[in-house]
């Protein structure tokens, strides 16, 4: 049960990984002339970004049930603040020196990244209080990262990574809503009013259904225009997996002990879709 906890809680850290490796491997697909130096400097600034999210949740949730932070009730360590300003610093650094090689767009992206991890819950805009988080999650996890990544290797921007960047972006923003239907009377108290306070837990269980159906269609939408390759249409395999426990949160959206399949079953569908994308993309001729 400990490792289901740490694996929730932990996952919107080490899951942003995904998307930079799937845009860059439809970068690799597209472009044969795909530069690892790049690459390495890209993942080092994406790895620094995701430390300074995890900190800068640590440094202002700390005392309430957040999506990251296991040690609810407990102050923050008082060098957790410095270390997300340094990491945010860093992968600033790296964004400015990828500037210099590739263009003023990688830095667009990477300030769009900046802010969303700074003040996901940082002041003064704290988009998790104000009913945006879960799209800031999605456009972060989903366009910005993909399309990011895609441009470092392509130094141009087109609708193809932007269309292959939809099922991600609907899996993540599924996986927030469904993140915070267990958390929905802790948030209710702190005042953080994210989508599932301000719509209530039955009508935010719909929308997590709706989301996970939504993902189906922007992989479809991506396969029809051509921008993925047709063995992406392996993915809707699962599609009776994202109905059933779409359903399943519908039905037990007042019982957060039987939410915890659909937050796993979430999970997992946003690695199976990056995974298979990923190994469809550098294997795909």
């Amino acid at each position: 049960m400990r490792f289901i906890c740490l694996l929730r809680y932990r996952f919107f850290v080490w899951a942003g990984l995904f998307p930079y490796l799937l845009g860059s491997a439809v970068a690799f697909h597209y472009f044969p002339r795909f530069s690892l130096p790049l690459f390495l400097w890209g993942l080092a600034g994406v790895v620094f970004a995701l430390i300074a999210i995890e900190a800068f949740n640590e440094s202002f949730e700390a005392g309430t049930d957040t999506l990251f932070s296991l040690q609810s009730g407990r102050p923050a360590p008082r060098w957790m603040l410095p270390l997300a300003l340094f990491c945010l610093a860093v992968a600033g650094l790296i964004a400015l020196y990828l500037s210099s090689l590739r263009g003023w767009p990688i830095f667009v992206f990477a300030l769009l990244g900046a802010a969303a991890a700074a003040f996901y819950v940082g002041p003064p805009v704290r988009w998790a209080y104000r009913g945006a988080g879960e799209t800031v999650i999605a456009l972060s996890y989903g366009p910005i990262m993909i399309c990011g990544a895609y441009y470092l290797q392509a130094r141009s921007l087109d609708a193809r990574p932007l269309l292959i960047s939809l099922a991600p972006a609907f899996l993540i923003a599924a996986l927030a809503v469904a993140n915070e239907l267990p958390d929905y009377h802790q948030d209710s108290l702190v005042g953080k009013r994210n989508l599932v306070v301000r719509l209530g837990r039955e009508k935010a269980a719909r929308l997590l259904a709706l989301l996970l159906d939504l993902a189906y269609i922007g992989l479809g939408a991506a396969i029809i225009a051509d921008a993925a390759p047709p063995l992406g249409g392996l993915f809707f395999i699962t599609f009776p997996v994202a109905y059933l426990f779409g359903r399943r949160a519908i039905k037990n959206w007042d019982r957060p002990a039987k939410l915890l399949s659909a937050i796993r079953a979430t999970m997992g569908l946003f690695l199976t879709a990056n995974l298979l994308l990923i190994l469809l993309f550098l294997l795909h001729d």
